[in-house]
C-alpha cells in the first residue's frame, strides 16, 4: 500500500492492536486509541490484488432439486423429522408417525407454494378442476427454553444449514454485510433483526468481540472466523454500512488481510479527526468533498456533499479519479452532473447485496404455515 500526503499533524504513539497473525483462532482483540495517530491531507492508493475467479463448474449440471439436496441433507430432513415427534409428544398426540419421505412430500409443498399462489391454502387439496394441486394432492421441549435465544427451536436446524451453505458457497471478493428485518407479526410493533450476508449464512457472536465491535459487526467477525482455511485466508473486500463500520472494526479486517468500505456515523470519527464537520460540509455546495487520511492505520475518511452529507471510510479506494452522477437540481430546475470520489461510487456500486437477496426472498414467501414440525 502506498500513502501519499502532506503532514497536518504531530506522530503519536500507536497502541498495540488486535489479534495475533499466528494464532487466528485465538480471541485476543484490544481497542486501539485512535485519538494518538497522524492524520495527513493525502489520498489512498492501494496496489491491486489477487483473488481467484469464482468457479461454479460444480454447480453447473446439478438440477435445482439437487441443489437444494446440497443443502437440506438427509441430516436436516432427519433432524426435521425427530423434531417433529418430540413436538407430537409434546402436545400428547397418540399415533403420531412421519418418515423422512413424507417430510420431503411437506417441504416440497411448502416450496411451491411459493410460487403457486391459491386463494386459500385447503384449495391446494380441491378435487374441482379449476382448482387445487396435483403434487400437493399426491403428497400426504418449551419447559427449557433458552429465552436468551430468539432461534432456540430452530437453532439445531440452523446449523446444520449454516454448515452446509458454509461448505458449499463460492468465495468472491466482494463481500456485502447488513441486516435484515423478520417482521413476526405486522400488527405488533416489535421485530427480530438477523444479521446476514450476500454470500454467506448468519451466526451468533462472542463476547469478546462484542465488547470491542458491538452486537451489530460482532456476528460478521464470528462468520469469517467459522470459514474454513481456503475460504477465510482471501483477500476479501467488505461493504458495511453505518451501522456496522467503525475504525476498530477497519483497523481488525486490516490486520487479518481484508480491505472494507462503508459509511459512517458522525459519533465514530476520532475527535482528533481534522476533516471538516457535517455542519460545516452543508455550506458548501452539491459534489464538493473534504477528506484526511490516517497513515498510522491506512484509513481514508472524506465527506461529499449531496442531497445529504455522506461520511464513509475506507482502507481499499482511494478519493482519484473522480466520476460524475446525474442529480436533479431543485434551483435550477434540472438535472446536473455532480463530482463524485471514487469510492463513493464503489461503494453505491457492491452495497445493497443482502437487500436484493430479501427481495428475492420475499418474491417467494412460502404460502403455508405447517404446524406438522415444531
Amino acid at each position: 500500500m502506498k500513502i501519499q500526503g502532506r503532514k497536518i499533524g504531530k506522530d503519536k504513539d500507536k497502541e498495540q492492536v488486535g489479534c495475533n497473525n499466528n494464532e487466528h483462532n485465538k480471541i485476543d482483540v484490544e481497542k486501539t486509541n485512535f485519538n494518538k495517530i497522524c492524520w495527513v491531507r493525502g489520498d489512498l492508493e492501494c496496489a491491486p490484488k489477487y483473488f481467484p475467479n469464482p468457479d461454479y463448474k460444480k454447480f453447473k449440471c446439478l438440477t435445482p432439486t439437487e441443489m437444494f439436496k446440497l443443502f437440506f441433507t438427509e441430516d436436516v430432513v432427519c433432524l426435521l423429522v425427530t423434531e417433529s415427534h418430540k413436538y407430537a409428544e409434546f402436545k400428547n398426540i397418540h399415533n403420531y408417525f412421519i418418515n423422512s419421505s413424507e417430510m420431503k412430500c411437506f417441504l416440497s409443498s411448502l416450496i411451491l407454494s411459493g410460487y403457486n399462489f391459491l386463494p386459500d391454502k385447503d384449495f391446494y387439496w380441491d378435487t374441482r378442476d379449476d382448482m387445487g394441486n396435483t403434487v400437493v394432492k399426491k403428497c400426504t421441549d418449551n419447559a427449557k427454553i433458552d429465552k436468551s435465544d430468539k432461534f432456540y427451536k430452530l437453532r439445531l436446524l440452523i446449523e446444520k444449514l449454516k454448515a452446509n451453505f458454509i461448505e458449499h458457497s463460492v468465495p468472491e471478493e466482494g463481500m456485502n454485510y447488513d441486516e435484515s428485518m423478520n417482521l413476526e407479526r405486522k400488527h405488533q410493533k416489535w421485530y427480530l433483526v438477523i444479521f446476514i450476508t450476500y454470500q454467506s449464512a448468519d451466526s451468533g457472536s462472542k463476547t469478546d468481540y462484542q465488547n470491542v465491535f458491538g452486537k451489530a459487526a460482532a456476528p460478521f467477525v464470528t462468520m469469517l472466523d467459522e470459514l474454513s482455511d481456503d475460504k477465510r485466508n482471501l483477500q476479501y473486500s467488505l461493504y458495511i454500512d453505518n451501522l456496522f463500520t467503525s475504525f476498530h472494526l477497519l483497523n481488525y479486517f486490516r490486520d487479518f488481510g481484508y480491505v472494507a468500505t462503508g459509511t459512517i456515523r458522525d459519533n465514530r470519527v476520532p475527535k482528533n479527526c481534522p476533516l471538516l464537520s457535517t455542519t460545516a460540509m452543508i455550506k458548501k455546495s452539491r459534489g464538493e468533498y473534504h477528506y484526511v487520511l490516517n497513515t498510522t492505520n491506512g484509513i481514508l475518511l472524506v465527506r461529499w456533499v449531496d442531497n445529504n452529507i455522506v461520511s464513509l471510510a475506507s482502507t481499499k479506494y482511494g478519493i482519484q479519479p473522480l466520476g460524475e452522477v446525474r442529480r436533479y437540481s431543485q434551483t435550477q430546475k434540472k438535472n446536473i452532473q455532480v463530482s463524485r470520489p471514487l469510492f463513493v461510487s464503489k461503494y453505491n456500486w457492491f452495497m445493497g447485496g443482502t437487500d436484493l437477496m430479501d427481495e428475492k426472498i420475499s418474491r417467494y414467501w412460502i404460502g403455508i404455515r405447517g404446524k406438522e414440525c415444531w
